[in-house]
Order: structure tokens, then C-alpha cells, then sequence
């Protein structure tokens, strides 16, 4: 089945949540099922926070500050899905300013294993 995106329902997808469940875990799922978890508070309601996403080689982590620094998940997918080529948003029912959002095709260095 395809979306009006052009992008198959049951396409490869990686999920990053950033302070979830009241801004107390971060998780990672894959298409739908939560691989990955840690305790975190990493949003702040008085003030922008620099979120990281980084996905290349079958690494996905993800962190607060600069690129690979305030690493909050990291994981190796052994089964990497390099097919996924979209990137959204969503704040579910709270209200959110997203700004300075930048996606970069080159990898950055991936430090360690």
C-alpha cells in the first residue's frame, strides 16, 4: 500500500523520541517497536534545546548538544533498513517551535563501535 508521499505504509522506518512519557525517557523504535530506551530529560520549556539525530552504517543514536556529544541512545541495528529516506515531526498534542533544522547526506565521523 502506498501514502499519498509516494512512500510505502509498511516502508522501513526509525522512530527517535526525545523526551517522552512527561520528558522522562527518550527511545528508539523500529517500525513501531521500541529497541532502545534510556531515562532523560532532554526538552526544556523555557528555552531552545540542539537535538542530533545520527543514522549511517546500521548505527542510530541520538543526543543533546553537538553532533555525537550529550549522547543519549545509541544502538546497532544488525538488520539495518538503508531504505528509509524520510524524515518527519510531531509534538502529538503539545505545542512545539522546531527551528535551525538541518539534514545532512554526508556522514559525520562515527566514533567507536
Amino acid at each position: 500500500m502506498w501514502a499519498q508521499d509516494g512512500r510505502e505504509d509498511l516502508a522501513p522506518t526509525y522512530e527517535f523520541v526525545f523526551g517522552g512519557w512527561l520528558n522522562k525517557k527518550c527511545a528508539l523504535r523500529k517500525r513501531g517497536v521500541q529497541v532502545c530506551s534510556a531515562r532523560a530529560a532532554p526538552l526544556n520549556s523555557a528555552s531552545f534545546v540542539s537535538l542530533w539525530i545520527y543514522v549511517a552504517d546500521g548505527v542510530l543514536a541520538c543526543g543533546v548538544g553537538d553532533v555525537h556529544s550529550g549522547t543519549l541512545i545509541r544502538w546497532r541495528d544488525e538488520a539495518f533498513e538503508p531504505r528509509a529516506h524520510f524524515v518527519g515531526f510531531s509534538t502529538w498534542n503539545a505545542p512545539a517551535v522546531l527551528r535551525n533544522i538541518e539534514v545532512r547526506t554526508t556522514a559525520y565521523a562515527n566514533p567507536g563501535p
